[in-house]
């Protein structure tokens, strides 16, 4: 357990096996991967993510481009009517 901010967190999986399949990911995604790779990363919450494994591809020999996109739920609404807004810099 850790506590981060006054608020105790158990940890389910050290950083060495967070580690471990974020290469092994990579390694699988470098075996299969195309030229024109473009990996997507969803703000705030991914980006950190998507760090560790774009740094894993490079050290499998992949170059991938990198785009990131941010999403937020709209105002409060019953769920059926509810909308979500992504906004991205990607061009097509």
């Amino acid at each position: 357990m850790i506590t981060i901010r006054g608020k105790t967190i158990d940890v389910l999986f050290s950083a060495e096996e967070i580690g471990v399949e974020v290469d092994r990911l990579a390694k699988e995604i470098a075996a299969s991967a195309p030229e024109d790779l473009v990996v997507v990363s969803v703000l705030k919450g991914a980006f950190v993510f998507a760090a560790d494994l774009i740094r894993a591809m490079h050290h499998a020999g992949v170059a991938p481009q990198v785009e990131f996109i941010s999403l937020s739920a709209m105002a409060p609404a019953p769920s059926a009517a509810r909308s979500t807004s992504c906004a991205t810099s990607t061009r097509t």
